[in-house]
């Protein structure tokens, strides 16, 4: 009997139209299926099943049996079983149609792909934590102790530099501007005497001992002025506004001075309240800018070793993504430079650096990284989609040369954005079902799919 080449939809319903029938067969076979016996034999017992010739046999899978045996089997029909419409499914083969199918949009119902060598490199999968970057970083302190009275920046809000942060009211900067006024008048004084013993001298009516101690006291007055002006911008006071200091900034607004951010960033920390006193050099906030941003990863086991194998100083690439941001990745450059263990969890700590133009990573984020290594060789790959899964085991379906789809054994190994590496079962050059390979799945599988029938 010798079966006729359609499209798989028309097996696809053959096998349907058969199951309705009841099969017409003398027992639909369950999926762990006991080698038949011959018409009329009494059933034996559970303990007995499958005896021949007093030694226990087990029905191998077809993916457990060579081709060769596959391909000279006949089934009860007379008839090689691949070729069986009835039977086929029992060796896993299912016929690939001699003209292409065509599904939705015109493509093929099934497509094929040949197996190729890659030179892929190997991954590490960890997870990690965002950070602000510390060369990125800066705590805002107060250089001057008093009480804030200007309502603080707000966590979270984006700051340029120079901006305010943060007002007070503080005695020391009063007392300084007050110094900084008297010294700014004793050395007018000093510069007006200087500049009289300097015109006596030249009509030659004053001793020159004299204009040596106007000019010794115009000296003296301008250190003061000096270390009054320094006093000023150490207190935080800005040189403008130095400048610009006259009688008028001695009174009740005397001691106001801003805090500014000294950089661009986003306040990540704000310890300062309207009201509180604070003390010289406390840390009243923390800016940082997020455009670029730091993740600590950890690599634990047997990862670590192949991290530290590793030349010193190597640059390891990866992806980032975050659970809090679906369907967003981002590039990651690590540093093996500055990998340390914790001595807590002992895991290798290695420090990625994160561009992050929108700003949509945040510090204490938790996030996963796959991490790529220097390939260390070329491996066989097929497209993820070939390879399929029944009861535990990992198959994909070859095309032989009289084109037949036989399904066979493999051993994946790494999935390779789209690709799957294979460790075992196949070899370089040969062609796997790609695109709707599951269908020649369901095929195969349809003994499955009919179990129950009437005997």
């Amino acid at each position: 009997m010798k079966t006729k080449s359609g499209s798989l939809t028309g097996m696809l319903l053959l096998g349907v139209g058969l199951a309705a029938a009841g099969c017409q067969r003398a027992s639909a076979e369950p999926a762990e299926r006991e080698p038949a016996e011959p018409a009329g034999h009494a059933e034996e017992p559970a303990a007995h099943a499958g005896e021949r010739g007093g030694h226990e046999e087990e029905e191998l899978s077809d993916l457990d049996r060579p081709v060769e045996e596959l391909r000279a089997e006949i089934c009860e029909h007379g008839i090689p079983t691949y070729r069986c419409p009835e039977c086929r499914y029992e060796v896993g083969m299912v016929p690939a149609p001699v003209e292409t199918a065509a599904g939705a949009g015109g493509a093929p119902l099934v497509g094929t792909a040949r197996v190729e060598v890659r030179a892929t490199p190997a991954v590490l999968d960890v997870v990690g934590e965002v950070v602000a970057a510390d060369d990125r970083t800066v705590h805002v302190s107060s250089r001057t102790g008093g009480v804030i009275h200007g309502t603080p920046a707000r966590l979270g809000h984006d700051v340029v530099a120079g901006d305010v942060l943060v007002e007070l009211d503080s005695p020391e900067l009063a007392d300084a501007k007050t110094a900084y006024l008297l010294r700014q008048a004793e050395r007018s004084a000093a510069s007006r005497s200087l500049a009289r013993e300097r015109s006596l001298a030249r009509e030659g009516v004053s001793a020159g001992r004299d204009r040596t101690a106007a000019q010794a006291a115009y000296n003296l007055a301008d250190l003061a002025l000096l270390e009054a002006r320094t006093r000023l911008r150490m207190l935080g006071l800005p040189e403008p506004e130095i400048e610009a200091l006259d009688d008028d900034a001695v009174g009740p607004d005397a001691g106001h001075i801003a805090v500014r951010a000294p950089l661009p960033g986003t306040v990540t920390r704000v310890e300062a309240a309207l009201g509180e006193t604070v003390e010289a050099g406390r840390h009243l906030f923390v800016l940082s800018d997020l455009t670029t941003v730091w993740v600590w990863v950890d690599v634990a086991g047997d990862d670590i070793a192949r991290v530290l194998e590793q030349p010193v100083g190597t640059r390891l690439h990866g992806t980032l993504r975050c659970r809090n941001l679906p369907g967003a990745s981002f590039p990651v450059d690590l540093d093996t430079h500055d990998a340390v263990v914790d001595e807590t969890t002992r895991t290798l700590r290695l420090r990625g650096s994160v561009a992050n133009p929108g700003r949509r990573l945040r510090p204490g984020m938790f996030v996963d990284v796959r991490i790529e290594l220097p390939a260390p060789g070329a491996v066989p790959v097929v497209p993820e989609e070939a390879v399929l899964r029944d009861e535990g085991r990992e198959f994909v379906f070859v095309l032989l040369p009289d084109r037949y789809f036989l399904r066979r054994p493999v051993t994946v190994g790494r999935e390779l954005g789209g690709w799957s590496e294979i460790l075992a079962g196949l070899e370089p050059g040969t062609e796997v079902a790609t695109r709707g390979a599951f269908l020649l799945k369901s095929d195969v599988l349809r003994a499955k799919m009919g179990a129950g029938c009437a005997d």
